[in-house]
């Protein structure tokens, strides 16, 4: 049986990976570039097959303090990806989609 719970939080982090790795494309190569669109056109289906709302995506600062002097300078947030249904709201912090570009991309952001 698949846990598609555990899907659409794997595609969320793919889909904020990619997302990221896009907006720094400077720091890729061509392949790593090709490898996150495909990965976030398929991050993209997948969760909008399971009713995920990517329309009203946001960036947001989960567990975060504001006053907090390296979450300011920091470009990078949290991604909330929201669903009809509140208890299937997802969040990818920031080091997850961090960790997932390395991983996924083999480049350091």
């Amino acid at each position: 049986m698949i846990d598609f719970i555990n899907q659409a939080g794997q595609a969320a982090v793919q889909l904020a990976a990619s997302m990221l790795l896009l907006g720094n494309r400077d720091k890729a190569n061509e392949t790593a570039i090709a490898f996150a669109r495909n990965h976030k056109e398929a991050a993209v289906a997948i969760l909008t097959a399971e009713g995920y709302l990517l329309n009203q995506m946001q960036e947001v600062h989960v567990n975060r303090d504001p006053r907090d002097f390296l979450t300011l300078l920091s470009p990078i947030t949290d991604l909330k990806i929201p669903h009809p249904e509140q208890a299937k709201t997802l969040f990818v912090t920031r080091e997850e989609a961090i960790n997932a570009c390395w991983n996924l991309y083999e480049v350091r952001i």
